[in-house]
């Protein structure tokens, strides 16, 4: 009998767990649905390949594997092309795995030519180099 309990509660606790996440992912889309109308763009749920040309190129997205883009948002705004998005990826397996979860807003300026980067967290190694200098 107590097995039986213990299975059941566990049962449950994870039937919450799915609910919970699913809830929150459905509200997220709500409120991705609602930016997108009032910005007037176009809003896609998901989407193979990249959101915006020379997005390839990034290593952002040549990073783990599992990689998926949801929560599109595309449009223009002050005469440039704009792109949000929640990002995916999993590094790692086993006990190591770690799924990436990032949110990222792409502009795609078609009369001025900057050199592709990439903003991300400083991490040591950033810290560690700047002390010798660089």
């Amino acid at each position: 009998m107590e097995h039986a309990l213990l299975i059941g509660g566990g049962i449950a606790v994870v039937l919450l767990i799915v609910v919970v996440v699913n809830v929150a992912e459905k509200r997220r889309r709500e409120a991705f649905c609602q930016i997108a109308r009032e910005l007037g763009f176009e809003y896609q749920d998901r989407l193979d390949g990249f959101p915006q040309p020379g997005m390839e190129r990034l290593r952002l997205f040549h990073r783990g594997r599992g990689r998926r883009s949801r929560n599109i948002l595309t449009g223009r705004y002050n005469g440039m092309s704009v792109t949000l998005f929640d990002y995916r990826y999993v590094t790692g397996s086993g006990k190591h795995r770690r799924t990436h979860n990032q949110s990222v807003a792409a502009f795609h300026l078609e009369q001025i030519h900057l050199p592709l980067f990439a903003l991300a967290p400083e991490n040591i190694f950033h810290k560690l180099i700047s002390t010798m200098g660089f």
